[in-house]
């Protein structure tokens, strides 16, 4: 995006901001700011931040004499909890990604973006309560490094890489976290799961696990999906006594002897075998 077309998408936001029903709307949190890069760093460059852009947005915003707008706009932006930022690719943008423009963010969502590229980490982790990421690359650099995020709780990264020789060391740095979503992550091990002491839901869907994973002693896991893995038996299951919702559709359980495991899965309420090669023994489910 060049500066006018930037400056011309800028405009619509702050007009669409300013009404106040959208206004109410993002400073609930009931409708997230949507952003490129490049209209962040627009934002940057109106709160007087440094950035990298030699185009001067909120002296061209003033020509066009919305001054009262602005004013309105940015302090929304300071109020403004939940922010989408996205673009094609993560190559698409190569300058630092600022977001410490919003004071009282709690829920971000990221989509194609670069986390080596996010400045005011600190900023970011003591405040965060959701973390979604899809098609992020990067994930190291916020999730295998000493500063501690001290609110997640809810975190999501889905088509993500997460790199094989970091597999131990993801997220100490995240304790708190309670809902985990890896889905599409091409993961063939989870040995960091040890971590999270509190995981309560669990998304491992559409990866390469053959097996269930190894958790915490002290969590207490409620929900755990697995569909569409490798795995091909149950051992490791009775450690998780507070389990109720297992899904382990098409995945490769062979045989009646694969769901024995499930006996000492005292729990368990709900449980879905569809697509396993089980599931096509007549009356398989008196095993259940």
């Amino acid at each position: 995006m060049n500066d006018d077309a930037v400056l011309k998408e800028l405009m619509k936001i702050v007009d669409l901001a300013v009404v106040p029903i959208a206004a109410d709307d993002l400073m609930r949190g009931s409708v997230e700011l949507a952003l490129k890069p490049p209209l962040l760093e627009a934002l940057n460059n109106i709160f007087n931040i440094q950035t990298d852009a030699s185009f001067n947005f909120a002296d061209k915003l003033f020509s066009y004499g919305v001054p009262k707008k602005l004013d309105r706009f940015l302090h929304i932006v300071n109020r403004v909890p939940t922010v989408h930022l996205r673009q094609r690719s993560y190559y698409s943008y190569d300058n630092s990604i600022d977001l410490a423009v919003f004071h009282n963010l709690k829920s971000l969502v990221l989509e194609q973006i670069n986390l080596q590229k996010l400045k005011w980490k600190s900023h970011l982790k003591s405040q965060l309560v959701s973390f979604s990421g899809s098609f992020c690359s990067g994930i190291e650099a916020v999730f295998c490094d000493k500063l501690a995020w001290a609110e997640l709780v809810d975190l999501s990264l889905t088509y993500c890489k997460l790199e094989p020789c970091n597999n131990d060391i993801y997220f100490l740095n995240a304790p708190w976290i309670r809902i985990l979503n890896l889905s599409y992550c091409n993961l063939k091990s989870c040995e960091f799961l040890v971590n999270l002491h509190f995981l309560e839901h669990l998304n491992l869907s559409f990866n390469f696990l053959s097996n269930i994973p190894t958790l915490s002693d002290l969590c207490e896991i409620k929900t755990l999906k697995m569909d569409n893995n490798c795995v091909e038996h149950l051992s490791g299951i009775e450690k998780l006594r507070s389990l109720k919702y297992l899904d382990l559709s098409f995945n490769w359980l062979p045989n009646k002897y694969s769901l024995m495991p499930l006996e000492k899965a005292e729990n368990l309420v709900t449980i879905s075998l569809a697509g396993c090669p089980v599931s096509f023994i007549k009356h398989y489910r008196i095993y259940v």
